[in-house]
């Protein structure tokens, strides 16, 4: 698997980034902060991956889990070399290859970048039809509870039954709004879904943001195909 590492100085790091990372986690004289972005084939951030870290000598063992953008953030000890583990929906994926961490003067941060693919084959995949959100939001409108709860009803019938919820959106907006706006969608959906009895292991979400539009975006009534919620089959 490609595994990318990447050296940046803190002082090199931009204000905006400055202003992040003062909200969560800091590197240090003593501890140097990995980025991990975890992806799928096609650079898709994977929300809700819980990533492991473990040093060689195995003297330090710690975790995360990725936000929306696909990201976890761990500060680990300098002059070692460390090694990865991605866990989501039921399947691990390891990184035997070790990533060394130098000792050095600064605090730094390590962008790793890490690929994995869940799925491999859907039975079947549908348009799921009457599901409206409003522009740039996530929240479920009164209008679209008949086709959940149709989709309870699919589910409840076939236990069996495990899909993943994919989001879709057109191309009006900024690239990354797009990604987060349709798992956040997705989320939604899934949520719904768990409040109404249906196990979270039977429920995969995941934002596609603009990447795959079904027609031309140059057009209103193609942009109105392109926002979209998916229902794909992994098992029944």
């Amino acid at each position: 698997m490609d595994i990318k590492l990447l050296l940046i100085p803190l002082t090199m790091i931009l204000c905006s980034r400055l202003v992040a990372l003062s909200q969560d986690v800091q590197p240090d004289e003593n501890n140097a902060l990995f980025e991990i972005y975890v992806t799928d084939p096609d650079k898709i951030p994977e929300e809700g991956a819980q990533v492991f870290i473990e040093s060689e000598d195995m003297s330090f063992k710690n975790s995360a889990i990725t936000d929306v953008d696909g990201i976890a953030k761990l500060l680990v000890p300098e002059g070692k070399k460390y090694k990865f583990t991605v866990k989501k929906f039921g399947h691990t994926f390891e990184f035997n290859e070790y990533v060394e961490v130098a000792a050095k003067e600064g605090a730094y941060i390590i962008e790793q970048n890490l690929n994995i693919k869940l799925i491999r084959h859907y039975v079947r995949n549908y348009n799921l039809d009457h599901m409206y959100f409003d522009v740039n939001k996530w929240d479920i409108k009164e209008e679209s509870i008949p086709t959940l709860n149709k989709l309870v009803e699919s589910l409840n019938k076939n236990k069996k039954l495990v899909i993943e919820i994919a989001g879709h959106t057109d191309n009006v907006g900024k690239d990354a709004d797009n990604m987060r706006l349709s798992q956040r969608r997705a989320n939604a959906i899934r949520d719904y879904l768990i409040s109404k009895g249906i196990s979270e292991k039977r429920l995969l979400a995941k934002g596609y943001g603009e990447k795959f539009p079904l027609v031309s975006n140059d057009t209103e009534e193609g942009r109105a195909k392109n926002r979209r919620t998916e229902i794909r089959v992994i098992q029944e």
